[in-house]
């Protein structure tokens, strides 16, 4: 073979195979810049409105607790029903807080949130709009009663539950249905989630109605207190009408939490509906039904 062609065979398999060679990139080396994170979710039947004002996490890093960016001096603005006020940062409770009667949240009413570098600076970072759902009545329906026929260790019983609810069966109706166990004493009471858990259906639309109806069933373990001297327990529902940007948020969330674990799973995104930023800014009609003593 001729030298000349000997050394160009050798040139290009160098920089062919050296331009194959696997590269480790670590995380210190993918920096992108972190964006605001918004959440606030608004109800008439709410005393108290709450927000949340943080940095994302970087690409690939997990965040909890500790890494938790949180922002303290953000500005935080509520427009709507011909009201305007900012959000105060609660130190401890670690979010922005607003009394309900600053801005009121009406039925059918349409609200901005806009967030805002500091009180001297009009930058404004992020911003977003929602509307209340009107305001309906459902005629929700709840079946609760102990099972005692399959008693599983330790003595504990099921409920067997039936929630339904009349809609028509169109997609512009949007739900989120929440049911639990309600505990009473004659001090206390307390509510446990059933269906929080991974697994469980929480959000609704009309198509998901048969015959006029939604319905959900379940079957679940019982804690409950059986003595008029320990507290009386019954089963709770809570039926959220939502808009569109509250339901697919909640509806993602819930296929990310209900994502079976592996490798090679694919990822669910979160909806978001912030301009410059992300995270939600969604808007609910809440109603609550509780069954007879269990």
């Amino acid at each position: 073979m001729n030298p000349r062609n000997v050394y160009l065979w050798l040139l290009v398999a160098a920089v062919g195979f050296g331009g194959c060679r696997e590269t480790l990139i670590g995380v210190p080396d993918i920096d992108f810049p972190p964006r605001i994170v918004v959440g606030c979710f608004i109800d008439p039947s709410y005393d108290t409105l709450t927000a949340t004002l943080s940095l994302s996490m970087p690409l690939y890093q997990a965040g909890n607790e500790e890494d938790f960016r949180g922002i303290s001096d953000g500005i935080i603005v509520l427009e709507g029903a011909g009201k305007q006020d900012t959000f105060r940062f609660d130190p401890v409770r670690r979010h922005y807080r607003l009394p309900s009667t600053a801005v009121p949240i009406l039925p059918d009413s349409t609200y901005t949130l806009k967030v805002y570098r500091t009180s001297s600076d009009t930058l404004l970072l992020a911003q977003a709009r929602c509307t209340v759902p009107p305001q309906r009545t459902p005629q929700i329906e709840i079946s609760a009663e102990r099972d005692s026929t399959n008693p599983t260790p330790f003595y504990r019983e099921f409920v067997n539950l039936v929630v339904e609810w009349p809609v028509q069966a169109t997609p512009e109706r949007y739900f989120r249905m929440l049911y639990g166990l309600k505990q009473r004493s004659s001090t206390d009471s307390a509510i446990s989630w059933i269906n929080d858990a991974p697994g469980k259906p929480q959000v609704f639309t009309g198509t998901d109605a048969t015959d006029g109806w939604i319905r959900v069933s379940d079957r679940f373990v019982f804690w409950g207190w059986g003595s008029a001297t320990g507290g009386r327990t019954s089963a709770i529902v809570c039926l959220q009408e939502t808009d569109i940007h509250a339901f697919r948020y909640l509806n993602a969330l819930n296929a990310q939490i209900n994502q079976p674990p592996g490798p090679f799973q694919e990822g669910v995104l979160l909806y978001t509906n912030i301009e410059g930023g992300l995270g939600c800014f969604g808007a609910s009609i809440t109603n609550f039904i509780e069954s007879q003593d269990l």
